[in-house]
């Protein structure tokens, strides 16, 4: 009588465990262009992701989608769905040169460009996740629950440039 009960209620305690020490991956940064959003997600091992949309899976978890009112990401994985949020962080006021290179320099290292692209030969473009980013663009990338604006610079077939509170950073187009 007790197994028939208690077996199937350890059961579920253990799967409860199982489910408990699946580690769900924490959310790295942002990246806002347009109306369209890209997400860096970190496992438990400290990996990161490249920037991915909704539909994209990193570490067996797929974004679902984005509120962009409370920046919560829904992720999915074997039908249970969770929200995460950016890994907390202290606000910064104000940053000084040496705190906007090491920004600037996360955030060049979380982007992974595809390529680029000439628009009548006169506009260049960066592929960044399958969206083409115009030279000169500012656009809005969230590291650490803070917003930053970068600037585009430059691109060409190997190299692209952003700039950030006056610090530029050029790294290759792999």
């Amino acid at each position: 009588m007790y197994m028939k009960i208690y077996g199937p209620l350890f059961g579920l305690v253990f799967a409860g465990i199982a489910i408990a020490a699946d580690s769900v991956p924490r959310l790295k940064a942002t990246l806002s262009i347009g109306g369209e959003h890209r997400f860096v997600l970190l496992d438990q091992n400290g990996k990161s992701s490249d920037f991915l949309s909704a539909g994209e899976s990193f570490d067996g978890y797929t974004i679902k989608g984005y509120d962009k009112k409370s920046g919560l990401v829904e992720l999915t994985r074997e039908g249970r769905t969770m929200q995460v949020a950016l890994i907390p962080d202290a606000p910064t006021k104000t940053v000084s040169p040496a705190e906007s290179r090491r920004i600037l320099e996360s955030l060049a290292e979380m982007m992974k460009p595809s390529g680029m692209r000439r628009v009548n030969d006169t506009t260049t473009h960066l592929m960044i996740g399958g969206k083409s980013v115009r030279v000169g663009t500012r656009f809005i990338a969230q590291y650490n629950q803070q917003s930053y604006e970068l600037e585009l610079v430059s691109a060409d077939e190997k190299t692209y440039k952003l700039r950030f509170q006056g610090e530029e950073i050029v790294r290759p187009i792999k």
